[in-house]
């Protein structure tokens, strides 16, 4: 029980030394790169391996789910966009304005650009109109 203390050429000590990169607890064998415990490390073949913290996870799990449901709403608009090309095509009046429908389809393009944008809700077409007349 204790720690132990890893340095730059992966050697172990028992008390701290001037170039410390690594401490394990060794009651959870979890390996930090600070004194904070922010960065887990593992070793595996006797390389250090940096392991994703429970934030991290919680971080990449909702970016996921919030780029499939974004990856849902291009599907939605890339077929009002077919719809309207095929309607100025065959020279009927479109039922949408390309322009709204090109602004719509940026703005799903520059979503991940937003600060947070995992936590923002993705209007969909009808929202966006509302909030972008």
């Amino acid at each position: 029980m204790g720690t132990i203390y890893f340095d730059e050429d992966k050697d172990a000590h028992a008390h701290p030394t001037s170039n410390c990169i690594a401490t394990v607890d060794t009651d959870t064998w979890f390996i930090y790169s600070d004194k904070n415990c922010s960065v887990y490390w593992d070793i595996i073949n006797g390389e250090f391996v940096q392991l994703r913290t429970p934030e991290q996870i919680k971080i990449e799990e909702a970016n996921a789910r919030k780029r499939n449901e974004r990856e849902e709403a291009f599907d939605e608009i890339e077929w009002r966009i077919q719809r309207f090309n095929d309607q100025e095509k065959l020279g009927q009046t479109p039922v949408d304005d390309g322009v709204k429908l090109a602004k719509y389809r940026q703005y799903l393009r520059d979503f991940t650009l937003l600060d947070d944008w995992w936590d923002l809700p993705i209007p969909n077409y009808a929202q966006f109109l509302r909030e972008n007349p």
